[in-house]
């Protein structure tokens, strides 16, 4: 590639990449909106875990930063290595509230909004991890369900 092409492709991406910012935050307005909805729910709900309302806390802290996204792209797949040689212990509690996953899921939103760089590879990552729990003969919501109790657990706390 020479000097020239690279100058034309940095101007074009400094000049697409806000209003790539500009559409993911207007499209990711709803799911903000639930994001806001469901904490409230859990937050208030006097039978959910307290480390769970701490979850939601924490997680509504970060959800509007553009820094969250790069952080959990980054750390997520040193994490699955390091659970799948067992250095890393997750504590799964049952039953496990579906607003929680719900809630993760627009967080997730949220945050790919902050930085949409960073939040499509981390959908990327996500979809590679549902294909390994397809290949492995695992169900791929089972996959999702997992993942989102880890990130619940460990990356949010």
């Amino acid at each position: 590639m020479s000097v020239e092409s690279f100058l034309v492709l940095s101007v074009l991406f400094l000049f697409a990449y806000p209003l790539v910012m500009r559409l993911a935050l207007v499209a990711a307005r709803g799911s903000r909106e639930q994001l806001l909805t469901l904490s409230n729910q859990i937050v208030y709900d006097p039978k959910v875990d307290d480390r769970d309302k701490a979850v939601v806390l924490g997680c509504l802290d970060d959800s509007w930063s553009p820094w969250e996204a790069p952080r959990m792209a980054l750390t997520w797949p040193m994490f699955l290595v390091r659970r799948a040689f067992g250095l890393v212990h997750v504590d799964r509690r049952d039953p496990f509230d579906p607003r929680m996953g719900k809630f993760i899921y627009h967080w997730l939103i949220s945050i790919s909004a902050a930085n949409p760089l960073f939040g499509a590879l981390l959908w990327v990552e996500f979809f590679l991890l549902i294909l390994v729990g397809k290949i492995k003969g695992t169900n791929g919501d089972s996959a999702l369900t997992k993942a989102e109790k880890q990130i619940q657990q460990v990356m949010c706390a």
